[in-house]
């Protein structure tokens, strides 16, 4: 089976030695490939173009027999997918909280759980900060304060609370947080950040847009 060598798109290990399931010929010197991430186990499909010769590595099915590289069989790397994306806070995010979360955002690419769930964490204590510095005690009361006064709707209290939870565990579990869990915590965090920044945002660029002229 064929190796290719690059960075994963999915979890960002850079020259992760990608392995070879399946090729399809689509021309005499073209033909996609299909690879699996050994560290995430995730599938990349491959655009490759014969760029020399090179004795049996042919074709795509010489190479799936090929050990080595597909650089060493000749074949270089035209295009691939998924394309990789640069991690992005919601718009209008504070910069210390933004760049929390694109540093949580790229700990869960790289399946750093454990890191992830704790920066998950830490965007949401920056946030209540932020929002409410007077607020003092734990975190899970200050969260409570904010929806009794109003601040945080129930759904987003409740999300607020799931981030705590799971990042208390990411912190304190011997036991690493499953994909699920970081995947649930990105997305609780990123509406909390939309809730929080990005619709009052949007209302005030709205209303600041149509106010009459006087």
């Amino acid at each position: 089976m064929a190796i290719l060598s690059m960075e994963c798109p999915h979890c960002r290990t850079p020259q992760s030695p990608l392995t070879s399931v399946g090729a399809f010929q689509i021309g005499e010197r073209r033909l996609f490939m299909f690879f699996v991430c050994p560290v995430c186990e995730k599938p990349i499909s491959a655009k490759l173009f014969m760029a020399r010769a090179v004795l049996g590595a042919h074709s795509g099915q010489e190479l799936m027999s090929w050990s080595k590289t597909t650089t060493s069989a000749g074949w270089d790397l035209e295009d691939f997918w998924p394309t990789q994306t640069d991690s992005a806070a919601p718009p209008d995010a504070p910069p210390q909280i933004a760049r929390n979360f694109v540093q949580a955002e790229e700990a869960a690419a790289r399946t750093h759980r454990e890191a992830a769930g704790m920066a998950y964490r830490r965007v949401l204590e920056l946030t209540l900060k932020d929002k409410a510095p007077d607020l003092k005690g734990t975190l899970e009361k200050r969260i409570d304060k904010l929806a009794d006064g109003g601040r945080l709707t129930p759904d987003i209290k409740d999300w607020a609370h799931n981030i705590r939870d799971l990042g208390n565990e990411a912190t304190h579990d011997e036991d690493e947080p499953t994909e699920d869990d970081i995947a649930d915590m990105a997305a609780f965090t990123r509406v909390v950040l939309e809730y929080l920044y990005t619709m009052p945002a949007k209302v005030a660029r709205r209303a600041s847009s149509t106010t009459p002229a006087p």
